[in-house]
């Protein structure tokens, strides 16, 4: 009964709102902000109510049939998901219009940078400012040979990042022990992330996307043994986001916990020395050439000693990760137990939540472009909980992908001014839109909260605990 009152006050409290902003729309930039935000408001509440109004929907027989299908036809239903994500990112998302280069605005404020290595690519001529940039020559080499322009080269980069990254998620998935539905279902949830396929839509010249890829590409080679594709990606890593070394100790530790003899710690420690190898052939011989290379030490220390030092800082890093994961990280939350029980069981993904924490601590400012490195854990330990075993899924989770959905407003129009841009991240929020952030942010977790405590089955007890 409480969450009934609590959600459809919520949804009228949501309307109400978004007629108001309706009424007075002229379509200024901080109109179009506060409509993004009503608009998820009204859909996240709506979606609540609709799963406490509606406990018959859908049926059993109508998940049974969904689970058949999923186990015949995943391949069909992976390139639907695929297809259906792209389409609706590019009917909703515009390329931003700031940061000028050679084809004009759209680059972005890193994207200047990745945009012009792109445009004079060569070997061992050229310097670029910024050790982040010059050492991470893979994205703009790849577009410059495919003889495109730099905004074109770079979506199809992109596209395909994704494409690919959305079959290694249904495949980890289903390594890690997930049914055909759930593994699908994470394919959905990995397609709406915030910041996954509608941000490089949006900003394209980066090398997010591709990053993605090499980070669930060094994860599948991890868990499915394959040396020689681990070690290609963790070369390709090295030149994109050298972050991705720190995966080394990921795949060292998943050696050990499933190889037999003592042996195995010796196999685990010689595979990763080739990455760092490749790593010292970057920094000794980059294909641009840095104008100044402080290191990234000054930079992670400073980083960090602002996170410790300033209790404001870690109150926003904290609202980035709810704004970049949504309900993924509100259900790890309050399913802590079980969630604990899966890294304790796969201590290789303990290790990568710790150190994607502190990379994303340290990172810089983009505190919730980083947080989207915890996605793929996220996602697979949260729905261990309910997958546990072959079956129909349960309906909460049809509802609680809308919610998702919403949350992150991927079916939501973006706009391309810079403020826009800004607004759409915790970290640089500020003013009334942080206030929206923070808002949405606490009405999500009731939401959330609320369809657990309806008079729905909540997620299995004893796999929580």
């Amino acid at each position: 009964m409480i969450s009934r009152t609590l959600l459809l006050a919520g949804t009228v409290a949501a309307a109400g709102y978004l007629g108001w902003i309706l009424a007075a729309y002229h379509g200024t930039l901080d109109e179009r902000i506060a409509l993004v935000f009503a608009l998820k408001l009204v859909l996240v509440f709506a979606t609540g109510a609709s799963f406490i109004l509606l406990p018959g929907r859908p049926s059993s027989r109508t998940l049974e049939r969904l689970a058949a299908l999923s186990e015949r036809h995943a391949a069909a239903l992976i390139g639907l998901i695929i297809a259906g994500s792209v389409a609706i990112a590019f009917l909703t998302t515009p390329q931003i219009g700031f940061g000028e280069g050679q084809l004009g605005r759209g680059y972005g404020h890193d994207g200047v940078f990745y945009g012009w290595m792109t445009e004079h690519f060569a070997w061992f001529e050229y310097p670029v400012p910024g050790w982040q940039f010059a050492y991470r020559p893979l994205a703009p080499m790849l577009v410059h040979y495919t003889g495109l322009d730099t905004f074109t080269g770079f979506r199809v980069l992109n596209l395909a990042s994704h494409a690919l990254g959305s079959v290694l998620v249904y495949r980890i998935g289903r390594r890690v022990g997930l049914p055909a539905i759930a593994a699908l279902l994470g394919v959905a949830f990995f397609d709406v992330l915030k910041f996954g396929l509608k941000f490089v839509v949006y900003y394209p010249v980066l090398t997010d996307g591709l990053g993605m890829l090499l980070l669930l590409a060094i994860i599948w080679a991890t868990l499915e043994k394959r040396p020689f594709l681990y070690l290609l990606a963790m070369a390709a890593a090295v030149y994109t986001r050298e972050n991705l070394l720190a995966l080394t100790v990921f795949n060292a530790l998943h050696s050990i916990r499933t190889g037999h003899g003592a042996r195995r710690f010796l196999t685990a420690a010689v595979l990763q020395l080739p990455p760092f190898a490749v790593y010292l052939l970057n920094r000794r011989h980059p294909v641009f050439l840095p104008l100044y290379d402080t290191g990234p030490w000054p930079m992670l220390a400073a980083w960090g000693r602002r996170f410790l030092l300033d209790p404001g800082w870690q109150e926003v890093s904290l609202l980035a990760y709810c704004n970049s994961l949504g309900l993924l990280l509100i259900l790890a939350l309050l399913c802590w137990r079980g969630v604990v029980r899966f890294l304790g069981k796969y201590y290789e993904w303990a290790y990568y939540v710790v150190v994607n924490v502190l990379l994303s601590i340290v990172g810089g400012s983009d505190v919730d472009r980083y947080a989207v490195w915890l996605a793929p854990v996220a996602i697979f330990a949260v729905l261990s909980l309910d997958f546990s075993r072959p079956g129909p899924p349960p309906r909460v989770w049809l509802y609680w992908f809308v919610v998702q959905a919403a949350a992150m407003e991927f079916f939501l129009p973006w706009f391309p001014d810079e403020a826009f841009y800004l607004s759409r991240f915790a970290a640089h929020a500020t003013g009334p839109t942080l206030a929206y952030v923070t808002v949405f942010s606490w009405a999500l977790i009731a939401t959330v909260v609320a369809m657990q405590l309806g008079d729905q089955p909540p997620l299995d007890p004893a796999l929580r605990g």
